[in-house]
């Protein structure tokens, strides 16, 4: 069975994911449409697929479809993407607030579709490692987890759309934070409180920083420090230091730098480059192509994973933060 894959959003995100499922067995991407038809010609030109202005025309001819419009524009065409049965693709954050998300959600429960949300660092090697061990019951109790992550290039990101807060819902927080926060729910499990502060960038609504404090429900804590800066070379780094009662993991991130050190149980230790990373992935049978894990979905009906329910928890834990911060 090969999946007719429609693209809704021809921007930079598009072009991702695109690349993705060039690299998938059974996917092809049949349509791309954008209210821009230039644009949706000019990306349709890199994978073969047609041009179209028009959503309905791109639901005609998709099995599943993947949303990479801005954060604004996505739950009125997720909706319409469900309401057709057709599976979805969604990047994140879902909506720019709480209530649009948890909206977004009831649609797609009540649709029963495979469904999957841009959430790909769960699909890098370093990060599924980690959880992996993690999850050791030898470990004992999760005590405590910090989490330091810079993104680079802010004025860059800042000129388009995402510079405008009614169309992005917040900056650095609900922007790259929301991957963070996702990755500390998949390591930490569910997370029963939060709080935090942010730090006002030059862009209205736009913060430039977040400092968020978490609990998680099975016991621990969680610190997450995330800010963008005006360095001029493009990236993200992140740091992870999570503790628990016989063993702690520390991972240095940063794309072409990887480290992984494990201290316990026990006396073990042990250290991961980048490579090793990567082949410990692949022994452990992680799938690391999140675009592939999607599409097999489809084809085997499902479910996928991370899912807009999973997504939608994410919104809550920043709904709470920025309310803090905010005081409201």
């Amino acid at each position: 069975m090969t999946v007719r894959v429609g693209i809704a959003g021809a921007g930079g995100i598009s072009r991702s994911h695109i690349s993705g499922l060039a690299a998938t067995e059974g996917a092809e991407v049949t349509v791309v449409q954008d209210l821009d038809l230039a644009r949706a010609t000019e990306t349709a030109a890199t994978c073969g697929a047609t041009a179209t202005d028009s959503l309905d025309e791109l639901l005609d001819q998709a099995d599943a479809v993947f949303v990479c419009t801005p954060t604004a524009a996505h739950r009125p065409i997720v909706e319409q993407v469900v309401g057709r049965g057709l599976a979805v693709f969604c990047e994140k954050p879902l909506a720019t607030d709480l209530a649009e998300a948890e909206a977004m959600g009831r649609a797609v429960a009540a649709a029963g579709v495979v469904n999957q949300v841009g959430l790909p660092l769960r699909r890098v090697a370093a990060f599924a490692v980690l959880r992996e061990l993690m999850r050791d019951p030898d470990n004992g109790p999760l005590l405590a987890i910090s989490m330091h992550t810079i993104s680079r290039a802010r004025d860059k990101v800042l000129a388009g759309w995402r510079g405008d807060s009614v169309q992005a819902g917040g900056g650095m927080l609900i922007e790259v934070g929301f991957h963070d926060v996702d990755l500390l729910q998949w390591f930490g499990g569910p997370i029963a409180s939060a709080t935090g502060q942010v730090t006002p960038g030059t862009h209205a609504g736009i913060e430039d920083a977040a400092t968020v404090s978490l609990g998680f429900a099975q016991g621990g804590t969680a610190a997450l420090t995330a800010a963008w800066n005006a360095a001029p070379v493009p990236g993200q780094s992140r740091r992870i230091h999570a503790i628990f009662d016989r063993a702690e993991y520390l991972l240095e991130y940063d794309g072409a730098h990887r480290r992984l050190v494990a201290d316990g149980p026990g006396e073990r230790h042990q250290e991961w480059d980048g490579d090793a990373l990567d082949a410990a992935a692949l022994e452990a049978g992680i799938e690391t192509n999140p675009q592939a894990a999607f599409i097999r979905a489809v084809r085997e009906g499902g479910p996928a994973s991370p899912t807009v329910a999973d997504a939608v928890e994410v919104h809550r834990v920043l709904d709470h933060v920025y309310r803090a911060a905010h005081g409201s």
